[in-house]
């Protein structure tokens, strides 16, 4: 009777495991579903200033998903004023979203080294009033960071096209 059992079972394990593989492929389509990248920053930017190196910034600017202390940074018609919050000024606001934002940066934690290698030469460099400054097109958003007289960029600014 013992091995009766055993066969049974065997069995009833051998005919679930012949559904199995067209559940797996169902959800492995699933989880293949392509989601555009986000960032959602929250706080000072001046004490994590390397959080513009993170691939995932850079990624969430092309895809228009980029989102600091609530502002959702893109293409905004309605916005009219100006905010500042913590060390960031948020440019054209309405509701929860601005066409951009100027962000303070440590100016010692990421250098024009570091920049180049994440985002590539710049489009063009310039002189401004907050030192040199590196302009990079990501995505539809024009891109600014500036830097001391030692190399590290000390401000950012981000603008929808």
């Amino acid at each position: 009777m013992k091995k009766v059992s055993k066969i049974v079972l065997a069995s009833g394990i051998a005919l679930s495991f012949s559904v199995t593989p067209e559940l797996l492929n169902t959800t492995e389509a699933q989880a293949e579903e392509y989601v555009e990248p986000y960032y959602n920053y929250e706080g000072h930017t001046e004490y994590q200033s390397d959080f513009i190196l993170d691939k995932n910034f850079k990624e969430s600017l092309k895809y228009d998903n980029f989102t600091i202390n609530g502002y959702q940074i893109s293409k905004n018609e309605n916005g009219k004023k100006q905010k500042d919050l913590n060390d960031q000024t948020l440019y054209s606001v309405s509701g929860n979203k601005a066409k951009g934002v100027l962000f303070s940066l440590d100016g010692q934690s990421v250098s024009k080294k570091a920049l180049v290698s994440t985002y590539g030469e710049p489009i063009y460099t310039s002189p401004s009033a907050w030192g040199e400054e590196y302009v990079y097109e990501v995505g539809k958003k024009d891109v600014r960071f500036f830097f001391n007289e030692n190399g590290y960029a000390i401000k950012g600014q981000i603008m929808s096209n």
